[in-house]
């Protein structure tokens, strides 16, 4: 009988992810998000992009190759990983690198994580359940809504991708953009095991978004696939890339 539910198992994961729900957990997803956000846009120069929760700077290095005469901004709160991104595009005049994060205060907080530098590190300290990862430590870290961010830091009013990998608080990070919202034309952002942690579903983001006329998609390995209504079975916690759209510009 375990046979059988592993087998039933192993099949609901596979086709979960042939939908994209878990897809973003693979490194090659990072390839289609980018594929896909030009292939949206149906430009690659002359861009503005925010890479939001940069880590060590993989989105934005590929979104870079795939595009001309841009301007990229790496927001990233951890210090250790500052250091590399500042090293890593070092002779990239037209990346931005802050060492800050983003959210829904402008005010210093903890950020928490397993290992210095992790992908992982979020403001809510996670319970990785079934696993032997600890959130073991901390650094204190300057936050800024992203409001004032484009405000202080973008001379342009239309920004064309806003990139969120911010581990569980992503829903605060678009709150953070408040009238800005309708200047952005297009959102890219995960869910996952980390939203289970910061008690975020994706009927947070179904509502926000649906409130500031954007449309939802999921990337998946084959494509976009359009979310024309919220369904509890969304609510899937396998690590998931969205793409929103704002409506007025498409």
């Amino acid at each position: 009988m375990k046979f059988i539910t592993n087998i039933f198992n192993f099949f609901e994961l596979f086709f979960s992810i042939l939908q994209g729900k878990g897809f973003a957990g693979f490194r090659v997803s990072l390839n289609f998000e980018v594929k896909y956000i030009l292939k949206v846009l149906k430009k690659n120069k002359n861009l503005i992009a925010l890479d939001v929760g940069g880590n060590k700077g993989n989105f934005s290095s590929i979104l870079n190759k795939n595009i001309e005469n841009s301007e990229i901004h790496v927001i990233e709160p951890s210090l250790i990983n500052f250091k590399f991104l500042k090293k890593k595009f070092k002779s990239k005049k037209n990346i931005t690198i802050a060492n800050i994060a983003i959210s829904n205060k402008n005010k210093n907080e903890k950020l928490f994580y397993d290992v210095k530098g992790s992908p992982l590190a979020s403001f809510n300290k996670r319970l990785f359940l079934g696993t032997k990862k600890k959130m073991t430590g901390y650094e204190i870290v300057k936050c800024m809504t992203l409001h004032k961010y484009i405000v202080e830091n973008i001379k342009k009013k239309i920004i064309d991708i806003i990139k969120l990998d911010t581990e569980g608080n992503e829903l605060n990070c678009l709150i953070s953009l408040s009238e800005k919202i309708k200047d952005i034309k297009i959102i890219q952002f995960e869910f996952g095991g980390c939203n289970i942690d910061s008690r975020t579903f994706f009927r947070d983001f179904w509502i926000f978004f649906k409130k500031n006329d954007f449309s939802v998609y999921r990337i998946g390995p084959f494509g976009i696939s359009k979310l024309i209504n919220y369904s509890e079975s969304d609510e899937n916690f396998l690590t998931t890339n969205y793409l929103a759209k704002n409506n007025k510009f498409f």
